[in-house]
């Protein structure tokens, strides 16, 4: 059941307007009536409305309340670099990965990344998936899915390449004994962390991304899937990066 709505339009003197699919929705499959209070958000502000009248293909509604959403400028960023998995492994991560509040997702192609090229993502697609998961979980920013790069690409072109020279760059890699991610020293406000695809990385990879100033992590005495992988080390630096912000409050 989707608990938030996008409204295409800014609220103009306390009145809302919500059209085509939304409206139907509500109409027909929440059965919602005149009255009844919905969630609804545009840009970064979040309203709380009621019903105000239930037309064919349109509602109407009277905002109650508004809650502006915290600047993302000085927000703790973290950034994913993804070795491409099989479609619908990466189909099924999206709206994981967009409940954990990742901010922005980079498709990689490597060695051992299931696609080889560039146009095999469907990014109509992504931005579909995230837009029905954010109604969902009430997240007013969805996540960003930037077009595929090679590896040899991310620290060249932007925005990957500017990403990568504000954040604190992480590999995960099931042959690093020294150092896990749990215990890692989060030094920098934005993140960026890579996880490679089922096989992980060649050293010839591994060897590039520590040269561009990665450093290498364990997630387990395991060796994880790729999902698996993903959805642990975005939690663990979720985590790792709130108790810093908490520290230096």
């Amino acid at each position: 059941m989707a608990n938030l709505f996008y409204l295409k339009k800014k609220p103009e003197e306390r009145i809302a307007i919500l059209e085509g699919s939304d409206a139907r929705h509500i109409k027909k499959v929440l059965r919602k009536k005149r009255g009844d209070e919905i969630k609804c958000c545009y840009d970064q502000t979040l309203f709380r409305a009621r019903i105000k009248d239930i037309l064919e293909e349109s509602i109407t509604l009277e905002i109650i309340s508004e809650e502006k959403k915290p600047s993302l400028e000085n927000k703790s960023r973290t950034h994913l670099y993804l070795s491409m998995p099989k479609p619908q492994t990466f189909n099924e991560l999206l709206p994981s990965l967009n409940e954990l509040e990742l901010d922005e997702l980079f498709i990689v192609i490597t060695e051992r990344s299931f696609l080889k090229k560039k146009d095999q993502i469907n990014l109509e697609r992504c931005e579909k998936i995230l837009f029905e998961s954010s109604k969902q979980c009430c997240r007013t920013n969805p996540m960003i899915v930037h077009s595929p790069l090679f590896l040899e690409e991310i620290h060249q072109k932007d925005p990957s390449k500017t990403k990568l020279e504000q954040s604190q760059k992480i590999i995960c890699y099931e042959l690093e004994k020294k150092q896990d991610l749990k215990n890692l020293e989060i030094t920098k406000d934005s993140l960026s962390i890579f996880i490679g695809a089922e096989g992980g990385f060649s050293e010839n990879e591994v060897l590039f991304l520590k040269n561009l100033g990665f450093t290498s992590c364990r997630l387990s005495p395991l060796i994880l899937r790729t999902p698996t992988a993903t959805l642990v080390s975005i939690a663990t630096l979720k985590t790792l990066q709130a108790l810093r912000s908490n520290d230096h409050v």
